[in-house]
């Protein structure tokens, strides 16, 4: 499939059928980490040295039998089938994927970059060299390029693996199945990383995945940004309720810079929800929000506005990738106010900015 997001031709496709696998785990409280059992339930024998007697079970952190013994007198396993996607179309894509990409489908041509997705029951660290971890994942530096390796909070074991091309133009997902284990589906974690593929190959355009909800308002867009949890997506939902504002998208809009205008663009990564536009609108402001008990807002620049906004964007450490991201952010900066907001949930709050930016 085809799809244009944020002026990006991009083909997405995948091969996501799989047999089902039974798979058991067990949780180890204090150090919180799972160890993997075998299809019958039964724990190999293992000792400190790390050592495993059987090829069916993988080992994630160095027990004593008597440990083990302790662990499944104290804690239930936890059961998993690793089922593959639940629904898929006649190429093995998976249909909610397609649904969470369709409104940015466009006619098929020459893509600037590609994304291949499959589900896999294991993943496996590559040859090369380690050189760190690139905002919570594992790079290792390969012949062919760069490859990105992730857990979940909890789990040792590796849970997605990126491979991308020494140019970032392609990029292989695979994402192991462990339903059950996590909190996010398969599918909803599926399409969270093929976005994360996105944001990275998206540099190559000039283009920054930033961390906000974005409003579209009288034809331009203003994002609201903060860590998780702050209340953007609860500013922006007081938008819509006074004002008919629009979510243009409620987790991560991308940015450019062309002639000297900035950009926002709805993509189809909104977090859990499905809020956002196949829209690119002039980028009037970016808003940083804080609780406050009353409201107050505040124009900040220079390095501080530089900060805020490296701290939200998604731009690895490789240091070409991350020059280039540094460089559209500085061009966003240079054309577009920054504003930190303390606010409250309030009618209020809303007003403040709006009579501020002059909507």
């Amino acid at each position: 499939m085809f799809y244009s997001i944020a002026g990006i031709k991009v083909k997405i496709h995948g091969e996501s059928r799989m047999e089902p696998v039974p798979v058991s785990y067990i949780a180890d409280l204090k150090g919180l980490c799972y160890k993997r059992q075998n299809a019958s339930n039964e724990f190999n024998e293992i000792d400190a040295s790390g050592e495993q007697f059987s090829p069916d079970a993988s080992l994630l952190q160095v027990f004593t039998k008597e440990q083990v013994e302790q662990q499944l007198a104290n804690k239930p396993v936890i059961e998993n089938t690793a089922r593959g996607i639940k629904e898929t179309d006649a190429d093995g894509n998976s249909r909610y994927v397609c649904h969470r990409l369709s409104a940015y489908k466009t006619e098929e041509g020459r893509a600037d970059f590609e994304i291949f997705y499959r589900v896999v029951p294991a993943i496996t660290c590559p040859e090369g060299e380690i050189i760190g971890t690139v905002r919570g994942f594992l790079c290792v530096k390969t012949s062919e390029g760069i490859t990105l390796l992730n857990t979940l909070d909890f789990f040792s074991e590796y849970t997605v693996r990126m491979d991308f091309n020494s140019d970032f133009s392609l990029c292989t997902v695979e994402i192991y199945d462990m339903e059950s284990v996590g909190g996010l589906d398969l599918e909803t974690r599926l399409h969270s990383y093929i976005g994360e593929a996105f944001a990275y190959m998206a540099l190559n355009r000039k283009r920054v995945v930033f961390h906000s909800s974005a409003i579209a308002f009288n034809g331009v867009g203003v994002c609201f940004s903060a860590p998780s949890g702050t209340g953007k997506s609860t500013h922006a939902e007081l938008w819509e309720q006074y004002y008919n504002a629009e979510r243009l998208n409620d987790d991560t809009p991308a940015l450019y810079v062309e002639n000297g205008v900035a950009y926002v663009c709805g993509t189809p990564w909104s977090g859990k929800s499905e809020l956002n536009l196949n829209q690119q609108l002039p980028l009037k402001a970016i808003v940083f929000l804080y609780q406050s008990p009353d409201n107050k807002i505040e124009r900040i620049r220079g390095m501080d506005a530089l900060k805020k906004m490296l701290s939200e964007a998604k731009i690895p450490e490789f240091s070409e990738q991350f020059q280039t991201g540094l460089s559209v952010v500085s061009d966003v900066l240079s054309s577009t106010p920054v504003y930190a907001l303390g606010c409250n949930i309030s009618k209020d709050a809303v007003d403040l900015v709006k009579d501020t930016l002059q909507l």
